[in-house]
This record gives structure tokens, sequence and C-alpha cells, in this order.
């Protein structure tokens, strides 16, 4: 959840096994009376048979440092089921158009 500029960011997802679903929904508290102004469905299917192939961990919203909201995809590979793990994240903007680099930013994690 992220709060800026009488915006409600929200991220709310149930997780079953091999499968996370849910939405992002967007509040705007600048009314008297708030409205829900963005509403969109995340899915993520993580079943897949091969165990080299990048799996999504979590979803998160944050924020920079600079007041843009992004959500990013934690991601894993497990390799060869061996106790190492690859670790590694997406990051987008607008809900779906990626982002190649923050430049000089940084993000800030709850």
């Amino acid at each position: 959840m992220v709060y800026k500029d009488d915006k409600l960011y929200l991220l709310l997802h149930t997780g079953r096994r091999g499968r996370s679903t849910g939405f992002i929904k967007i509040f705007d508290f600048s009314t008297q009376l708030p409205q829900e102004t963005f509403h969109c469905g995340v899915t993520s299917n993580n079943n897949t048979s091969d165990s080299d192939s990048w799996r999504v961990w979590a979803t998160k919203l944050v924020v920079t440092v600079t007041g843009h909201v992004l959500k990013v995809e934690k991601l894993v590979n497990p390799g060869q089921g061996g106790p190492l793990r690859l670790w590694s994240f997406r990051v987008y903007k607008h809900h779906d158009e990626p982002v190649a680099s923050l430049g000089h930013e940084a993000m800030l994690f709850d």
C-alpha cells in the first residue's frame, strides 16, 4: 500500500500453491468522498516443469525517492533443486510498462 498526492495505491493478492492472483486499485482522496479511479487484475502462474525458469516470488508496490509509484516483481530461480537460489526483480510503471533503469533514483521498501 502506498499513499501519495491524495491517492491510495493498493495491491491486494491471494496466493495458492504455484499461482498468485489479485488486483491493483487506486483510490482518489482529493474530494470529500474517496473514489476508485483504477482497477486492474494481476495474475502470475508459477507452475512450470522447467526447473531453470524464473518464477514470481512476490509482488509489491514501491515509491521512489522522487515519488514515482512502481510495481516490483521479486523473481526466484531455484536452479537444480539445491540450496542455491538466484534472485532478481522486474520493475513496472503504469501497471505493465517495464522499467529498464531507475537512473539515479532509489526505491524505498517497507
